[in-house]
């Protein structure tokens, strides 16, 4: 009967240290699931710009007078026209550009080239002119258009413009590295700025890169 006995109280108390032992397994995977959780809350991005988003302004003129102009439009590569009315006129020009890079550095130089290439011209003394300059202004403003911010690239040779036209000849190209610097968080375009590259053969065209700070 002791004997009994004896073995009822190790079997109890068997059964409640079995029950007071923890399973591991759920526990660990927890933990892991909890700091992979971890390691995506806390990764980081190099501070600068990045590019958000990118505008074409490629309608042409819808004026009265619009049947003087045209264009053929591809980013990085446009070609416009403008010409008499009697047809008997005519600066045809193409215009090609490097786009710029997708991340930029707070106050990084930024250097983009340019380069027109004159395919018809035809103008006696009209005066057309196909011209073209690269500025950073406020992210919302068109090409054509300013604030007092605009802030424009240079070139050496040719300065904040590149132009080709009268004086000029059928087989003219000109090519030109136009340089600037890149704006901080802090600076008067905010946020967010845009990079406005602008052509105007009579009607004006162009193409806006918006750039967005990130930390």
């Amino acid at each position: 009967m002791k004997t009994k006995i004896l073995l009822f109280a190790l079997f109890v108390t068997f059964i409640l240290f079995a029950g007071c032992v923890e399973e591991p397994s759920n526990s660990n995977t927890g933990e892991e699931n909890d700091t992979d959780g971890n390691e995506n809350n806390n990764q980081t991005i190099t501070p600068g710009w990045y590019l958000k988003e990118i505008i074409d302004y490629s309608d042409p003129d819808t004026s009265s007078s619009a049947s003087q102009y045209g264009i053929t439009y591809a980013r990085g590569n446009v070609t416009t026209n403008h010409y008499s009315a009697d047809g008997q006129y005519e600066l045809t020009v193409k215009t090609t550009w490097e786009a710029p890079e997708e991340y930029i550095a707070e106050e990084e130089e930024i250097s983009i080239e340019l380069t027109k290439e004159v395919i018809v011209l035809e103008l006696l003394l009209l005066g057309y002119a196909d011209q073209s300059s690269i500025c950073i202004d406020n992210s919302s403003i068109e090409p054509g258009f300013a604030t007092i911010s605009k802030y424009c690239f240079s070139n050496e040779t040719y300065g904040e413009i590149l132009s080709v036209g009268q004086g000029d000849t059928p087989d003219t190209i000109k090519t030109a590295t136009f340089i600037g610097t890149a704006p901080g968080p802090d600076g008067p375009y905010g946020e967010q700025f845009g990079l406005i590259l602008t052509i105007t053969n009579g009607p004006t065209y162009g193409i806006k890169y918006i750039y967005e700070w990130r930390q």
